[in-house]
């Protein structure tokens, strides 16, 4: 988020990234600084970014993607995937034949689907507020050092107090952010992952792998008119980084997801399960490809 509201204020220092629909879908989403606009109105937009660098660096846009951490598939609005159109089953049954495809190459074990939902920042009431309260914070302290599933269990008064007080902040800059729509933006889940737990995190205790798949990534192949196939890049980046888990090209949070190489090849691996003969599909309509998606 940073560095979307960075490239705001000085567009040259956003680099290759800048050109992907997936960037360009996203600045759709938060105010725009318009050179021709007079000061007073430059200024507005400006204090709006700084309270939305605010409210993501307090966990605000990140409880969905922890909450789809910790609880996966669990929870039943968590096994349903998108909201403007229901892909349940393109999601389940793509992810089912990514996973068969490689099959015969890498053994993941085990992985679970998990979606992404907004649920969570627009939920009322104290006990909505206190789950907020702690996958927000999960967000900003890290799944291998704070657990919300322990914090949400515990009966301590003053626990129950620090989650209910960071969800109602986030809630009172929430309301000072009329662009997110009260929760509702796609901006919240707008991403997709593949999560492996951290061998020895005690706090990862119990947590199974997943695939991760945001809501509001599939809104955004919608609008950009991906399709079905979008959805099918997607699942196989991200199901590319549980096969370098698997053969040690990546570790879990590593270094080595944030350089080029293993970036590259998970676009490989994306690339292989459309086109590749072994595949049990062919590309019909739709684009082929992520479109850049900037996917972690």
């Amino acid at each position: 988020m940073q560095r979307l509201v960075l490239s705001q204020l000085n567009p040259a220092a956003e680099g290759e990234c800048a050109t992907t629909d997936l960037d360009r879908y996203a600045k759709t989403l938060i105010p725009q600084l318009d050179p021709n606009s007079t000061p007073e109105e430059q200024g507005e937009v400006l204090a709006r970014l700084i309270l939305l660098i605010a409210f993501s660096s307090l966990g605000g846009l990140d409880a969905p993607t922890y909450e789809a951490l910790h609880l996966g598939d669990s929870t039943k609005p968590l096994r349903t995937f998108g909201e403007e159109q229901n892909k349940t089953a393109v999601v389940k049954h793509s992810f089912a034949q990514i996973k068969k495809f490689w099959a015969g190459d890498v053994d993941t074990g085990p992985i679970t689907t998990s979606a992404m939902k907004d649920d969570i920042v627009t939920g009322d009431g104290k006990a909505a507020q206190r789950k907020y309260g702690a996958f927000a914070l999960a967000a900003v302290s890290g799944s291998s050092t704070y657990d919300p599933r322990v914090a949400l269990a515990s009966t301590d008064p003053k626990v129950k107090e620090q989650l209910e007080g960071h969800g109602l902040s986030l809630h009172l800059l929430l309301d000072q952010l009329p662009f997110l729509d009260g929760g509702e933006s796609p901006l919240f889940m707008l991403n997709a992952y593949a999560y492996s737990p951290i061998p020895g995190a005690a706090n990862e205790v119990g947590l199974p792998k997943r695939m991760v798949f945001g809501d509001g990534m599939l809104t955004f192949l919608r609008t950009f008119k991906y399709g079905d196939t979008g959805i099918k890049s997607v699942l196989g980046h991200e199901f590319g980084h549980h096969i370098q888990y698997v053969i040690g090209f990546d570790t879990p949070r590593g270094h080595g997801s944030r350089t080029h190489a293993p970036q590259r090849a998970r676009g490989r691996h994306a690339l292989d399960v459309l086109v590749h003969p072994r595949a049990e599909w062919q590309v019909q309509g739709g684009r082929a490809g992520n479109g850049g998606a900037r996917v972690h």
